[in-house]
């Protein structure tokens, strides 16, 4: 989770105060629902949460999904996003026997396909879920990146900065740097910065803040964000916000409530 101002460093918010809370709980095994759900109460209106995490739906293939594919999970997603805290989730990085995305439109729970917009029986957690391509210009879905309707934007999943992984056992420093962070983690972080350049500035502006539904139609425009190589309808990764649009553009007015899909 982000929020507030900290230390400066590198990047694309350098003065964030960051927060993490473990998906492992106290007990000795993971419950993202139950970490999602901690860090709702440190949140306030406005605020970012960025979920970090992927999910098996079935021990029977490789196959992983958004974190809210499990009911527990995307209740709480929807309760942070109720309470008007901007939810940024992972896609997920697809089948990890084919190295190859899962297309969300297909994903069935319970006979329903609960992550397609165009179902009778979709269910909108509030999230911004989003999804990976490449550095280069122009941005092709990796290869691995779940893709979908629900998708709502995209970010580079490769040539990302971020901090070293470091084990306690070694006697070396922790402050270093790893320039090979992917996939749609390392999407999902940077539209988190994104989320709070936007925040920070609109709440500079304007005395107030963006809701949910209001960020997630900012982030996935067309008319602010730039098309994958093949395009949304294709692609069905969304588009990637353009930063320097949505200042330059969106962000001159205090902006009106805005529908969701």
């Amino acid at each position: 989770m982000m929020r507030g101002a900290g230390k400066k460093d590198g990047g694309i918010t350098p003065d964030v105060d960051g927060s993490v809370i473990s998906q492992w709980r106290p007990g000795g095994e993971p419950n993202d629902a139950d970490a999602i759900l901690a860090a709702i109460s440190y949140l306030t209106f406005g605020d970012v949460l960025l979920i970090e995490t992927q999910s098996f739906y079935s021990s029977a293939n490789g196959k992983v999904w958004p974190a809210e594919v499990h009911d527990a999970t995307f209740q709480v997603i929807r309760l942070a996003t109720a309470l008007g805290i901007i939810v940024i989730e992972a896609a997920g990085n697809g089948d990890m026997y084919s190295i190859s995305g899962n297309d969300l439109d297909l994903f069935i729970s319970n006979k329903k396909k609960v992550l397609n917009p165009a179902s009778r029986v979709f269910k909108d957690s509030g999230a911004i879920i989003v999804a990976a391509a490449s550095m280069d210009v122009p941005h092709k879905r990796i290869r691995y990146s779940n893709y979908g309707k629900r998708i709502n934007c995209y970010a580079w999943g490769e040539g990302v900065v971020t901090g070293e992984n470091h084990s306690a056992s070694q006697d070396t420093p922790i402050n270093i740097y790893a320039t090979n962070f992917t996939g749609t983690s390392s999407a999902a972080a940077i539209i988190a910065g994104v989320a709070i350049a936007v925040q920070s500035i609109y709440e500079t502006k304007f005395s107030m803040r963006v809701n949910p539904s209001q960020m997630r139609h900012i982030l996935s425009s067309d008319e602010y964000g730039t098309a994958s190589a093949n395009g949304r309808a294709r692609d069905k990764i969304g588009v990637m916000p353009d930063l320097k649009k949505i200042i330059d553009h969106y962000l001159q007015a205090p902006v009106r409530q805005l529908p969701g899909y």
